[in-house]
């Protein structure tokens, strides 16, 4: 899943209706669980104790909301800024926080890996990372594929926020990435097809089904890896 923005009510009706066991099954959440939706800090707390009691079978990765949380967190961006991008709602929850809590929080958030590598059944090899890549940050390796690791990792290490922030990878061709990328970041209501409907290129799934645009039609959405197939609600 990605860019849940706080839906909690429709997250837990899609849990549900899946029918998730996190005994048995693994859900991975691709980033901006905070942001534009109420309580979308309980929401991230909640997420985090599914993931404390079941160890190994929740994982998350960070984007640009969670980014923009810690630096909040570590005086790097003012919350009227915060505010601007969809989280007014989270920073009146992060100032109720306590000192400690907040200091928790901070470490939380900035350990938050920017991908993770999953196997697919239809695609082998598959990088999950929430924004996807960095125009001026890219890897080519000697056969002239795009070093989809190594770009990831260059572009967090030089340009965290640029890299989180940006929307690059669905202006780029992306016949030449070395691995499939499941991204998010950009809600698919926006992309070409204009539809809810997760998006499609070529080495390219994008997720963001819109669940912090459900007012112009968007939807929250998750993606079943072993079925290389998507479940809205």
């Amino acid at each position: 899943m990605s860019d849940i923005h706080g839906d909690a009510r429709h997250f837990r009706m899609l849990f549900q209706k899946l029918h998730i066991d996190l005994q048995e099954d693994f859900l991975y959440v691709n980033g901006d669980v905070l942001d534009r939706g109420e309580d979308s800090l309980r929401l991230f707390y909640e997420l985090l104790e599914l993931a404390g009691t079941n160890p190994g079978h929740l994982l998350m990765t960070k984007g640009n909301h969670e980014l923009f949380a810690q630096y909040y967190l570590q005086g790097r961006l003012p919350g009227r800024t915060w505010s601007r991008f969809g989280g007014e709602d989270t920073l009146r929850e992060v100032k109720a926080l306590s000192a400690a809590e907040r200091d928790k929080l901070i470490r939380i958030l900035d350990a938050l890996p920017v991908y993770r590598i999953l196997d697919s059944p239809f695609y082998g090899e598959t990088v999950l990372t929430h924004s996807g890549l960095l125009h001026n940050r890219i890897v080519t390796a000697a056969d002239g594929k795009i070093d989809v690791l190594r770009s990831i990792e260059m572009a967090a290490e030089t340009e965290l926020y640029n890299f989180l922030i940006s929307d690059d990878i669905h202006y780029m061709p992306t016949r030449q990435l070395d691995h499939m990328m499941i991204v998010g970041h950009v809600p698919a209501i926006f992309l070409e097809g204009r539809s809810y409907e997760i998006a499609r290129k070529r080495n390219l799934i994008c997720i963001d089904a819109g669940a912090g645009y459900r007012s112009r039609g968007g939807r929250l959405c998750f993606y079943s890896l072993e079925e290389d197939q998507a479940y809205y609600i």
